[in-house]
């Protein structure tokens, strides 16, 4: 009989009798199981064994860590899976994976790499404290905090944070300076 979700077409001859065959296609979104072509035998039996339409379905995926998997419209043919990475995270390889005809996604599973920035340097007279610090990189979301040595007085920014959404991540601003105390021009004696 036709299968649900498909449909027979003769390939030979134009009705069921010996020698005829008939070759069973699916509706988008199914694939044939079972023998897709099929003859009229002699001994009015039919080769094979009756095909059926099975709904193209791919697996589920595990979320990344540190990240999150989703299925927008659902895991059929044609539909896409999303991968997200969590606040101080970067996707690494490609956000959307594609239901293909084989039951399978394509490309490969995407990661979450940890943001972090490279160590700002020491200004001159100064110092610096990065937290949280491994390796000469500082985490998302961690701050270098600059100071002076007395006698100095910092230009710029004195704590700055670890942000982005790339690799490396960045400073919010770029890194002070430490200047001479200047106490100003003492004027000429009266």
């Amino acid at each position: 009989g036709v299968p649900a979700n498909g449909n027979l077409a003769f390939v030979s001859g134009s009705s069921y009798v010996y020698g005829s065959s008939v070759k069973a296609d699916c509706n988008q979104g199914y694939r044939v199981e079972g023998t897709s072509i099929r003859a009229c035998e002699a001994n009015g039996q039919w080769s094979g064994t009756a095909p059926s339409c099975k709904l193209i379905e791919c697996p589920p995926q595990p979320a990344p860590a540190n990240g999150a998997v989703s299925y927008p419209n659902g895991r059929n043919l044609g539909d896409q899976l999303v991968y997200t990475c969590n606040t101080g995270f970067v996707l690494q390889g490609s956000a959307t994976r594609q239901c293909q005809s084989t039951d399978q996604w394509t490309s490969v599973a995407a990661s979450c790499a940890a943001i972090l920035c490279n160590n700002l340097p020491t200004p001159a007279n100064g110092q610096v404290v990065h937290g949280g610090t491994s390796g000469g990189k500082t985490p998302f979301g961690q701050k270098a905090t600059f100071s002076c040595n007395q006698g100095y007085v910092l230009q710029g920014m004195a704590v700055l944070t670890c942000e982005g959404d790339s690799l490396p991540g960045k400073f919010n601003g770029p890194p002070p300076t430490c200047a001479p105390v200047n106490c100003g021009d003492p004027g000429n004696p009266a």
